[in-house]
């Protein structure tokens, strides 16, 4: 019986590590991917701003794309 015990006992606390392993992981590719859309955000929207006051306006004050 004893034996058993050390069997089951054995397999809970390898789970437990594996889950634990799985658990941090998960939360730092998460953390990583927050971290990551921001700077993305921040690069977009520099760049928008550079195209936008880069791009000649029409005679009606319109850019190319809005006729």
């Amino acid at each position: 019986m004893s034996v058993l015990t050390m069997i089951f006992a054995q397999h809970g606390v390898q789970f437990f590590i594996r889950l634990m392993i799985y658990l941090v992981l998960w939360s730092l590719v998460l953390i990583f991917r927050v971290i990551n859309r921001k700077k993305t955000q921040k690069r977009m929207a520099a760049q928008t701003e550079y195209m936008m006051a880069h791009t000649e306006k029409s005679a009606d004050g319109k850019y190319p794309w809005e006729m």
